[in-house]
């Protein structure tokens, strides 16, 4: 027996020959649940159809680019940036990593820490929270540049 999702595999060796093939092919649906942070898909889906289901243009992702600096304490900066379609992360200086889009205010750092931004009533970005294993972690935003 052998399930077939998305339909790709290395080497052709996720299908069986004589026996009973479980096609999910056709399941493809992505679901977001920004409140909670999550994103159920389905069997049959591919990363494309994860990336359509959230991709957030970068004009909408232009407005998250900046510089933020950490409320408490003060001394830890982050710079947001874009490259193309992907949101740049940099923190303290280091190296930028991109960020995974959940929704549009929603996105996800390497290793699976939650990041969101916080927009007032008139659309401007404000904040910026990291929500790591260790606590939230507040950065205000101080200029936008970084684009």
């Amino acid at each position: 027996m052998a399930i077939r999702g998305g339909g790709h595999n290395v080497g052709g060796r996720a299908l069986c020959d004589d026996g009973i093939v479980i096609d999910l092919s056709r399941m493809r649906s992505v679901y977001i649940d920004a409140a909670n942070q999550r994103v159920r898909v389905q069997g049959g889906s591919t990363l494309g159809d994860l990336d359509r289901k959230t991709h957030v243009s970068s004009v909408l992702l232009s407005r998250y680019a900046g510089n933020y600096q950490m409320e408490e304490g003060g001394k830890i900066k982050a710079t947001v940036r874009v490259s193309g379609d992907q949101l740049m992360f940099s923190l303290g200086g280091n190296g930028a990593v991109p960020l995974t889009t959940l929704s549009e205010t929603n996105f996800f750092f390497p290793g699976g820490f939650p990041l969101d931004f916080v927009v007032d009533a008139k659309g401007a970005v404000t904040n910026l929270f990291v929500h790591a294993p260790c606590g939230d972690f507040k950065f205000v935003r101080t200029e936008t540049s970084g684009k």
